[in-house]
C-alpha cells in the first residue's frame, strides 16, 4: 500500500494492544473518561488486541484496518 501522505511504499503489520477488559477503543477527543468511546478491537484468550494496517517510516503516517 502506498501512503496517503507522501506516496512511498507502507510496510504491514500489526498494533498490539494489551487489555483484558475493554479491548481497543475508539473516541474523537483525548480524555481520561471512557464516556462515549466507540469499541474496535476485542481482546483474545490472553487479553491482546491486534489491529492490522500499515505505517510509513517516512512521514509516521499510520493506516489501520479494524
Amino acid at each position: 500500500m502506498d501512503c496517503p501522505k507522501c506516496g512511498k511504499e507502507m510496510d504491514h503489520g500489526f498494533i498490539r494492544a494489551e487489555s483484558f477488559i475493554g479491548g481497543v477503543k475508539w473516541m474523537a477527543e483525548k480524555s481520561s473518561k471512557s464516556l462515549g468511546m466507540e469499541g474496535l478491537a476485542k481482546p483474545d484468550a490472553l487479553g491482546f488486541c491486534f489491529l492490522e494496517g500499515y505505517r510509513c517510516r517516512d512521514c509516521r503516517n499510520i493506516v489501520i484496518q479494524y
